[in-house]
Parts: C-alpha cells; structure tokens; sequence
C-alpha cells in the first residue's frame, strides 16, 4: 500500500505540471486573442468611417468620374486618419481598398472599403501563431433623393435675410449634382417654384438665368444657387402654399421616376399667418390668399393674388373680403383630427380686426398643418428650421382668439413630426425642427438637418 501511494502522488505531479502548461497557454493565447479583438474594434470603425466619409463626398464631384476619384481620395483620408500607419497594438495595417460603383438604373452609388492588419503574436508563437491577419470591411449605400428647399421670404426677416440666403446657398453643396434632385420653392404672401424640379417652369421673373424644365436626374448647382441669390422678401407667411408648392414639384415626377427617398426642407422665422381659399368677392367667388395683418393704412381683409411670389414691394390686393369660407371640407375650422388640437372661428364675420386676425391665424395654421399631414402621408420626410426669437413667442395673447397658448416652434415641431412633438405620429415619416435662435446657429442647423438627409439616404 505504500509503494502505490507513492506511485500515486507522482503522477498526480505530472498531471498537474501539464495542466499548468495547458494553462499558462490557454492564458497566453487569450492575451493574443484579446489584442486582436481590440485591432479588429479599431479597423472595423477605420473603415466604417472611410466609406461613410466617401459616400458623403460624392457630392463634391461634378461627373462620375470625379466624384468617385473624390470619394476614394476621402476613404483613403478618413481610414488613415482613424488608423495611422503606425500601427495600433503592433498591427501593421494594408492600405485600404475602396470601390466605388454607381447603379446605372437607379442612380444608388455603393462604396465599398476592406481593410486587413498584421499582429505580431506575444505568446501564440509557442503554438505556432507568429502573427494574426485581421480583416474588416464596411459598405455604405448613397440612394438618390428628390428634395425641396421651402424658404421663408418674409419681411420679418429684416436685415438677416442675406445671411439666410447665403447659409441656404451653401446648404445645396452636400448633395449629388448627377444623381439627386434639388428644387426651391419661395413663399411670402404666395408662393412659387424658383428652380423645378418638374411639374411648374422655372420662374423667369424672380430668376432670370432659369433655364429649360428638366424632370431628368441631377441638378445644376449653380442655378440653384443663383436663384436663391436673386430672392427678395415681401409681406405675409402663407406657409400652406409653400409646403403645397413643395409637394406638387415632389408628385410632377411620375411614379417610377421618383428617388427612393423624398425629401422637403422648409424654413421660416415665423407662424402661419396667410391662407390659399376660394372666397365671396364682390362679382363672384374668387381664388386668393388672405392676409392676416391688419397693418397700419392697410384694409384687414385683402385678397391676394393666389400663385405669385411677390419679389420686391408689396403686392397689389385685388379684392375685399367680407366672410370666410366656413365649409369644413377646406379644414379651415374643422376638429383637425388630423391633429391634436382644435382651433375653431370666433366668426366667419371678419370686418372686425381681432375677429379677423384671429380667424385667420387660425385657418392659416389649420390648413398649413393639414398639408404637411398630406407630405407625410405620402412618405415623404419633412424637416423644419425655425429662425428668430419671435418663434418661441406666443403668437396670440387674447384668451378669447385661440384655445391654445401656441408657439411658432410649437407648428414647426408638428410640421417634421417630431418626437418630441404634440401630434406625434408613429405611422408617419418623423424628421428633424432645428431652432437657430441667432444668425450665428443657422448655419448648424443648416448642417443638422444636412446630416439627418444623407443619413437616411444611406
């Protein structure tokens, strides 16, 4: 009994020798395995922000084949930059291979950037690892899209309106000339399409170098910019007509014609305060747009002209107005299920100036919000920048004018459909309301709302 014993303990020595060098092993190799997991963390965000950058700077070509030598040039930028050739952990990284094709037939480009590392093992070696290859690649997806740009060209803008027109201009440098579409809708007291996308001809009077009607893909930058240039501001906010404006040069595309993205951007420093309607005029019914006001030596109830932007001074009111239409069919006074809130007449009489104001206000924001439900339902995403202090001001003071304390971010919320809105709706497309209180954060607004198109085009 002994000799067995002793027998025993001996090889109960050598097992657990072994062991230990099964462990110290196991141990050693999970030290490896753990670096090449952090080597692969690190270039798999390398290349992720390589073709995501790439995909971004197609815009900046102005052919196929510059934008695609423009986007490997940002690859190769990015990836560099994110994982130097130095190494991270001792990986030695390959330069990275970046293709960049476009679909003929619908206009998607894809970039596509793989990547591989060479880590030198520390304790592998023993069990013949003398070095891990890692690889990673990534693909990004940039579809076409179809988008207006709605801008406000009120008086209230005042002396900031060069600056809004100058942000607007470098607004369109982040989007593709070959394949994207980029219309502008202006409105003021009414609203028309400065630059087509399709549907209504340029307008040669507020952009003179307008040129020939395209429905085709593509963009010309230039002339966008230059008809933005060429805005002057005027009177009312009619926002109704410019979100409808908007919508009708999205939907003049035939259906098979259209991106898979649609996009309108609409801008303004203030509420709805002017509607579009057909009105009892003296002679007949007549259509127009009613003006809110009254300003001072001004009548309370001028109708005018229904489709014009009005480029310089004040436009010529070609009516008087006694009623309002008060048909529910328009939305003007309805429950607005559409909706939340409720905003009904005081009055279809509106010879009294608060009962006018009031009345009218709220037709305007009844059927301004109505429209953009109607851009929503079709799919279409909406995004909203509001500029100005008087937007987180309360728009109507006297309790008996509206049953609501409303603000003008409060309507530009409900317009993108936000989250964070009062009418949120899960079913619908929600975009993004940037607030820029001052000139100095419009132009990160104008790169907020930028960088939430090109995301959901990819």
């Amino acid at each position: 009994m002994e000799v067995l014993d002793k027998e025993s303990k001996g090889q109960v020595l050598v097992l657990v020798a072994l062991m230990m060098v099964m462990l110290l092993g196991i141990a050693a190799l999970a030290i490896d395995i753990g670096r090449a997991y952090g080597v692969k963390t690190k270039l798999n965000a390398a290349v992720d922000a390589a073709s995501y950058e790439a995909a971004n700077a197609l815009a900046e070509g102005s052919g196929e084949s510059t934008m695609r030598a423009r986007a490997q040039q940002v690859a190769a930028n990015y990836f560099s930059a994110n994982y130097n050739s130095e190494g991270f952990l001792g990986a030695t990284p390959s330069a990275p291979n970046v293709t960049v094709n476009r679909d003929g037939n619908t206009g998607a480009w894809t970039v596509n950037v793989t990547a591989t590392a060479a880590m030198p093992t520390m304790f592998a070696g023993v069990l013949g690892f003398r070095s891990l290859n890692i690889a990673a690649a990534s693909e990004t997806v940039r579809r076409t899209m179809d988008m207006v740009l709605v801008l406000d060209c009120t008086n209230s803008l005042q002396d900031d309106f060069p600056k809004v027109k100058a942000k607007a201009q470098n607004f369109v440098e982040n989007f593709n000339t070959v394949d994207d579409r980029v219309g502008v809708v202006a409105f003021s007291t009414g609203a028309i399409p400065v630059v087509s996308i399709c549907g209504d001809y340029p307008n040669k009077t507020q952009n003179p170098d307008a040129r020939s009607l395209n429905c085709g893909r593509g963009f010309d930058r230039a002339e966008v910019q230059q008809a933005i240039g060429y805005l002057n501001k005027s009177m009312g906010t009619d926002s109704e007509e410019g979100l409808k404006k908007g919508l009708d040069q999205l939907n003049a595309l035939h259906t098979a014609a259209r991106s898979g993205k649609r996009v309108i951007v609409f801008f303004s420093d203030g509420s709805p305060n002017t509607f579009n309607g057909i009105f009892s005029v003296t002679g007949g019914n007549r259509e127009g747009n009613l003006y809110s006001g009254p300003r001072e030596g001004e009548l309370a109830n001028q109708l005018f002209n229904s489709n014009k932007y009005f480029n310089e001074g004040a436009p010529d009111a070609y009516a008087t107005v006694a009623t309002l239409p008060t048909t529910d069919a328009k939305g003007l006074f309805s429950t607005r299920n559409r909706g939340n809130n409720i905003r009904r007449s005081i009055s279809d009489v509106i010879n009294e100036p608060l009962e006018y104001k009031c009345n009218a206000n709220k037709a305007a924001r009844n059927m301004a919000e109505n429209v953009a439900f109607e851009i929503r339902r079709q799919g279409i995403t909406l995004f909203t920048i509001g500029f100005g202090l008087q937007l987180e001001e309360s728009e109507v003071a006297d309790v008996t004018c509206s049953t609501h304390d409303e603000k003008g971010s409060t309507i530009l919320k409900r317009f993108a459909n936000t989250i964070d809105s009062d009418t949120f709706n899960s079913n619908q497309p929600s975009g993004i309301f940037c607030y820029a209180r001052t000139n100095d954060e419009l132009e990160g607004c104008f790169d907020q709302i930028a960088y939430g198109i090109l995301r959901i085009t990819k």
